[in-house]
């Protein structure tokens, strides 16, 4: 395994992803409602159909484009080379921690807490909700310290490894 390609390109690929969730949680707050916790949810004006279909229009695109970013890459950096389905997976699993933590930090922590009202008045629900340790100790901690690190980085490791075993 390169780790110094793993490590760059999960500064590259995580900006890139949390620009475009940044982007969409802007352009349309309300997008995200349906991926918190009911107890953020709970008196918010309910989320039509529409409202997250037009969201996963936007947000699937850009998760599409950054899979294929990464195979294209995976193949650049690892083509002729001799290695075994363990370096591409721990490649992978680096961009995706990459990815979580950026999130993590700069989205969850970041930006909701510093513009907890504009998020709350889009959310409907009252400010106090999404206050940072509130949101650290409900929604963060759990997603990015327990279901990212342990269940989703190591299917994108996974998926990364076959992906790019297979091509290279």
């Amino acid at each position: 395994m390169n780790l110094f390609q793993a490590l760059l390109d999960g500064i590259i690929i995580g900006t890139i992803f949390n620009a475009g969730i940044f982007y969409l949680m802007r352009l349309m707050p309300r997008g995200i409602l349906h991926m918190l916790p009911p107890r953020f949810r709970a008196g918010a004006p309910a989320q039509p159909r529409a409202e997250i279909a037009r969201f996963y229009k936007l947000y699937l695109p850009q998760l599409a484009f950054l899979a294929f970013v990464m195979a294209v890459n995976g193949v650049r950096v690892y083509r002729g080379m001799q290695v075994g389905f363990w370096d591409l997976f721990w490649h992978g699993y680096i961009v995706a921690l990459f990815m979580n933590f950026g999130d993590a930090f700069l989205l969850d922590l970041l930006e909701i807490h510093t513009n907890r009202a504009f998020y709350a008045d889009a959310f409907g629900i009252e400010e106090e909700r999404l206050r940072a340790g509130n949101f650290f100790r409900k929604v963060t901690f759990r997603e990015h310290f327990l279901l990212w690190p342990l269940i989703i980085c190591p299917i994108i490791g996974c998926l990364f490894a076959i992906v790019v075993g297979s091509l290279i």
